[in-house]
């Protein structure tokens, strides 16, 4: 009996094994089968389906969607019947992923204000998007939010308000270049959002106030840089002045009024230098608050602190230490040879070699005087040797005809002197 109960035992030992591996085997199954699952991304499908790896694995990486929300969406999760202050705006709205900067997501602020209230409703943001967002997100081609020349040539063709601008003959051919070049802060012909938005109302002030098809006269300028330029930064000068000084960064001493481009271009200049010059609204800006309006990184243009300081010193006119403010003719003239500087100092950024001096020379932006000196140095003439080859120019030039009677009449001249000689003599 002793013997059959442990042959019992034996055997149900060997059974309960058997039953005990083959539960374990299937638990064992359904886990891996459950690993081998692929994981959706960004969702897991089980609560923790391995411990030692992480949800996305790497293989997943290449197919993970990490763009930012689109601009349009950025306070989709703010309460709507709130009011958000500019700082609650800059924080709210993660600029870094637009490719902005905090100064310009400060003018975006500034320009979406619609109320001047200093604050911004959800119904403000919703007609700010309506009108401007939108437009930039259905060009912008892959969703990096900067445009390249092909996205804002199909963005500006778009825009009904571009068929009332007539280009010149000059830049006819290359204007889509030509105003990536006037308002991008970047060496290459890309803009973000902040520059389309200047141009989108540069478009509307040449829009609402030009009565000409091709130049914009005194008055309507003064129209259009009123409605173009945010109210804040109106500045207490006359108009006339940035008028004249739109006409001297022109190149063309023979154009008395404002086209596009030019037209264009002092207005962001206007744009900018009132940033800068702000609180103050007067057409000077002191060294002081410029370095301060630097060091808060107010407009990305690119100047360095040493630059004002020595742009100060090359205009001061004040025998005492106490450097002479920058006027806003100054600040033109020493802005667009900035940007030149930037676009075309390309290896070392801080200096430009023989190349690249000549490239910038030959940019239609290059003042016309300072490459007209540039050229007469060159030529070795003293100005009395210069001006007697004028003077033997202007006698070659002269009508033949003109250049015969000459002789003839002092032939004449001689022949009457002789005569009243003569009769002297008798007399």
């Amino acid at each position: 009996m002793k013997i059959i109960n442990k042959i019992q035992f034996i055997i149900n030992l060997i059974i309960f094994c058997l039953i005990i591996s083959s539960y374990s085997l299937n638990i064992k199954s359904k886990y891996t089968s459950r690993l081998n699952v692929k994981q959706p991304i960004y969702n897991q499908l089980f609560a923790y389906p391995n411990t030692f790896e992480a949800p996305t694995s790497s293989s997943q990486l290449q197919t993970a969607n990490y763009t930012a929300p689109l601009l349009s969406h950025a306070l989709f999760e703010e309460d709507p019947r709130r009011k958000l202050r500019q700082k609650d705006f800059i924080s709210s709205i993660r600029y870094a992923m637009y490719n902005l900067t905090r100064g310009e997501i400060e003018q975006i602020f500034i320009f979406a204000d619609m109320n001047r209230d200093d604050l911004i409703d959800q119904n403000e943001w919703d007609a700010f998007t309506a009108l401007f967002v939108f437009p930039f997100e259905a060009c912008d081609s892959d969703g990096d939010y900067v445009l390249n020349l092909e996205d804002f040539k199909k963005c500006f063709e778009a825009d009904p308000r571009s068929k009332l601008v007539n280009f010149i003959d000059k830049f006819n051919e290359k204007k889509y270049e030509v105003i990536m070049d006037l308002i991008g802060t970047r060496e290459k012909q890309l803009i973000n959002f902040s520059d389309y938005l200047i141009i989108r109302r540069a478009l509307f002030g040449w829009k609402e106030c030009q009565n000409a098809n091709v130049f914009i006269s005194v008055s309507s300028f003064k129209c259009a840089i009123k409605i173009a330029v945010p109210q804040k930064y109106h500045l207490k000068i006359d108009y006339e002045r940035i008028y004249s000084a739109g006409i001297k960064l022109n190149n063309d001493p023979g154009m008395e009024e404002l086209e596009f481009i030019s037209y264009l271009r002092i207005l962001y200049f206007t744009f900018v230098f009132s940033i800068y010059s702000s609180p103050q609204d007067i057409p000077f800006i002191d060294k002081p608050q410029f370095l301060k309006a630097i060091k808060e990184d107010r407009f990305p243009t690119g100047f360095g602190l040493n630059e004002i300081e020595y742009l100060y010193d090359l205009i001061n006119t004040n025998p005492f230490p106490q450097p002479s403010p920058m006027n806003f003719e100054s600040f033109c003239f020493i802005f667009n040879l900035h940007r030149l500087f930037v676009r075309y100092a390309k290896k070392k950024g801080q200096q430009i070699n023989v190349a690249e001096l000549g490239e910038l020379m030959e940019d239609f932006l290059f003042p016309l005087t300072i490459r007209y000196s540039i050229d007469a140095s060159i030529s070795h003439l003293k100005t009395p040797n210069f001006l007697e080859a004028s003077i033997i120019l202007q006698r070659l030039r002269i009508n033949e005809r003109d250049f015969y009677f000459s002789f003839k009449s002092i032939e004449k001249a001689n022949k009457t002197e002789n005569i009243k000689k003569v009769i002297i003599n008798l007399i």
